[in-house]
């Protein structure tokens, strides 16, 4: 008993999974909140950023392109909840607004 449970804390902490590296894994999900301003926007469209760095509700830094914004935003800049959606691999699977933040 005390073997199996050492085994699953060492399959743990090294990433391995007894389904093998052909399991599907859940998606990894980044709820975020952006209030940015149409002058800092402007950067964006400039050419002078090109990724978005934020905190989500669990303290995880995320990082993904600002051009995922461009259908979100609106004269006064933008506003609202975001939900990021990766893979196992970190990969993006999904990018969509949830609220509009007002």
């Amino acid at each position: 008993m005390i073997a199996a449970a050492a085994l699953t804390r060492l399959s743990l902490l090294s990433g391995k999974s007894k389904a093998g590296p052909w399991a599907r894994r859940e998606p990894v999900r980044y709820r975020v909140h952006l209030a940015i301003s149409a002058s800092e926007l402007a950067r964006y469209y400039r050419g002078a950023a090109r990724q978005v760095l934020a905190v989500d509700v669990a303290g995880r830094r995320v990082s993904f392109p600002a051009a995922l914004l461009r259908p979100h935003v609106g004269h006064g800049g933008l506003q609202g909840w975001f939900e990021l959606e990766t893979d196992d691999q970190h990969r993006l699977r999904n990018f969509r607004r949830l609220t509009d933040g007002r």
